[in-house]
């Protein structure tokens, strides 16, 4: 006698597999990603096919619990962000064809798994199949083809003077190396090159060397500056590979620093941790992780121990923690940490590098916390975000200062290095926030994507359960993070303080910008108006640096696909939304204007796509415009107020912008609702003159 059917709830297998567990015929436990490709390391490929049983509408809410489904309970859903897709390590190729390593906390990998994504649920574009996508830009160095037989020191001083000051403020937030008193004995007369009998006066030539070479990077003037920076840089590197290795010393840490981030400004990122791995066991040798060390010795070479630690690690952390590496530096217990005494009467460098310093033990933390268990749970993530909450809450106000354009319009110098620091200060802040809450908005959006696949939320809005308001809170601070670090580098791009070559700025520009384009993935009803703009604005900013750099031009191409495939994937839900009414028939449809742009109809063009702006050529962006003249307002219009700031503390910087872009985000609307009233009014006319005729 045949058993009776098993009901679904009381089942202990899952209804459905993944593609992989059924091709393979191994138990699934439908979670997603499922154990099973967990196991084997390919989560960001385990998907569901079509052809699983869907369970139907009266027994779907018992079942979901067993089956591991993609909803929020409210047992589970303070534990962590369900469904979540990790994003996986991945080997990528070089120039010279060998394998390198990037980690999944790495934009890159997240810039795969979005592939991915836009594959499964909008099909292939030039987004998703990109041919350079397993493949790590690494540029042509003109110095190792063109190296200079006989140097010649051939700059005025007034042109190193200004050489130096690119200098200061490309690094500043990164490195405080060299004191102004070094650098400016170092300017005072020109520079020669003998066969130096003295160690120390070649290390330091070889040093001033590599700071014109940064500077004359970071300007760009033309061939005559890559020139410049390829020779003095050939120079810097013969006289440092001479006999440096042999004796390991301050000033050998030092001048492998620089050429490391030399290295990152010329695009040559493994060769530049290369250099920080020798600066780093260099420092570990001298006894520089350890400050208890420097007790006994006099202030000045104390003090240089100390700086030259700091940019050492605030490096070697940040560069790693945009590729997704481990660091290559030891942390030092808090306690062993010297005090610095009154942060108001350090430097403005030091000061940068100090709170550089503290964000990023912070960051990698994070880091390795998600590379480690592969997730971060909401209490461990609020814990987190408290504990840069409460980083950006000790900042000095000299760091949490708008500093505007000075003197009609000239930027000066001093003015333009400080505003620099404060951005990189306030960028790795946001690349911390968004480094802990990007999972919750990943799960947020492939929610959202899976259900619209399914056809289970048809004519209904997007409304997930009051359970996961912490996962949706979360998801909303990773976009809003992103939104500001974008935000802020824009205006300071109006403001003509970013270089031609922002080597660091670019990676956290890049990583913003692939939050926000996955937050243009969910449903309108909850996706930001501030989004669209800002996508948008990330290309922009990165076009700008483009010139000098170029990993920000692959950036900038790479977000604009992203933005295409964007724009075709939300086509093809309206498409879908309007072939699916049987109820309404469509009497006239627009003609789209012809190759002269003229429209042949006489009616105005209804194509306004979902980004807010009509269809353009590539890289014309209207919301660009718009957002130029928003942005382009007074300083007192935007002063700070540093006493109010959000839970998690991300007002330290521009408080007040967002309220800036209401006024034109109004009437950007109001026009929008015009022209689809204008049409909606002439379709009417036409069609009762029809009837009536």
């Amino acid at each position: 006698m045949p058993r009776h059917r098993v009901r679904l709830e009381d089942r202990k297998r899952s209804v459905r597999a993944c593609e992989a567990c059924r091709l393979s015929r191994k138990r699934c436990d439908s979670r997603l990603p499922c154990s099973s490709c967990s196991r084997k390391g390919i989560g960001a490929t385990c998907v569901y096919g079509d052809r699983a049983k869907q369970s139907p509408p009266n027994r779907i809410g018992s079942s979901r619990d067993r089956e591991g489904l993609p909803i929020h309970h409210e047992a589970r859903s303070e534990d962590a962000p369900q469904p979540l897709l990790a994003q996986n390590p991945r080997m990528l190729l070089t120039a010279k064809g060998e394998k390198v390593y990037v980690g999944k906390t790495a934009a890159i990998s997240m810039l795969q798994f979005l592939r991915n994504v836009l594959r499964r649920y909008a099909g292939p574009s030039t987004f998703t199949e990109s041919r350079r996508s397993n493949s790590m830009l690494e540029a042509t160095l003109r110095s190792a083809s063109h190296r200079p037989t006989d140097f010649v020191d051939n700059l005025d001083l007034s042109e190193r003077t200004e050489l130096i000051h690119y200098y200061k403020v490309a690094s500043n937030g990164f490195l405080n190396l060299l004191t102004d008193d070094i650098l400016s004995q170092l300017n005072s007369e020109t520079i020669a090159t003998p066969e130096f009998e003295d160690t120390s006066l070649k290390d330091d030539i070889t040093a001033a060397y590599l700071v014109i070479a940064i500077g004359a990077h970071c300007r760009g003037n033309g061939d005559k500056d890559v020139k410049t920076s390829s020779n003095y840089f050939a120079e810097a590197q013969r006289l440092g590979f001479q006999d440096m290795l042999l004796n390991p010393s301050l000033s050998m840490v030092r001048n492998f620093i620089l050429m490391a981030f030399y290295m990152f400004c010329a695009c040559r990122r493994n060769t530049g941790l290369l250099y920080l791995g020798v600066a780093s066991r260099a420092a570990t040798i001298l006894g520089l992780h350890l400050p208890e060390l420097n007790a006994t010795l006099p202030a000045d070479i104390r003090t240089a121990r100390v700086q030259i630690w700091k940019s050492l690690r605030v490096l070697d952390l940040i560069t790693n923690s945009i590729l997704g590496r481990p660091s290559g530096t030891q942390d030092i217990q808090p306690e062993a940490q010297e005090a610095r005494g009154k942060t108001e009467l350090l430097p403005h460098t030091s000061m940068t590098l100090d709170a550089m310093f503290e964000s990023c033990s912070i960051v990698e933390v994070i880091a390795q916390k998600i590379t480690r268990d592969g997730t971060l749970d909401i209490p461990t993530t609020e814990e987190f975000l408290q504990k840069l909450r409460g980083w950006a809450q000790g900042l000095p106000p000299t760091l949490r200062q708008l500093l505007t354009r000075e003197n009609d319009g000239c930027v000066e110098d001093n003015h333009q290095q400080a505003a620099i620091g404060n951005i990189h200060v306030a960028c790795n802040y946001y690349f911390g926030v968004m480094l802990a809450t990007r999972q919750f908005l990943i799960s947020e959006a492939i929610t959202w994507l899976q259900q619209k696949q399914a056809n289970q939320n048809e004519g209904q809005s997007f409304a997930p359960s009051s359970s996961a308001s912490k996962a949706q809170e979360l998801a909303r601070v990773c976009t809003d993070s992103a939104t500001y670090l974008v935000q802020m580098c824009h205006d300071a791009g109006i403001s003509d303080f970013l270089l031609g070559n922002m080597c660091i700025l670019q990676a956290w520009v890049f990583a913003a910008g692939l939050i926000l384009g996955l937050s243009l993935l969910r449903p309108p009803e909850i996706t930001s108006s501030e989004a669209h703009f800002y996508f948008s604005s990330s290309q922009n900013v990165l076009k700008r640096i483009a010139k000098l750099s170029p990993q920000a031009q692959r950036y900038a191409e790479i977000l604009s696909d992203f933005s295409r495939a964007i724009e075709g994937y939300h086509r093809q839900l309206q498409k879908d939304s309007s072939s699916n009414n049987v109820l309404l028939e469509r009497i006239l449809r627009p003609t789209p204007p012809n190759e002269s742009g003229n429209n042949t109809t006489g009616l105005p063009s209804p194509i306004i796509s979902h980004m807010g702006y009509s269809p353009t050529e590539e890289g014309d962006h209207p919301s660009i415009d718009l957002l130029d003249g928003m942005l382009m307002h007074e300083p007192s219009a935007i002063a700070l107020s540093l006493q109010n700031t959000d839970d998690f503390g991300f007002n330290i910087l521009w408080d007040d912008y967002m309220s800036t872009t209401e006024p034109q985000e109004a009437s950007f609307n109001g026009n929008f609702e015009q022209s689809s009233w204008r049409l909606n009014d002439l379709t009417t006319n036409l069609y009762e003159e029809g009837s009536g005729s």
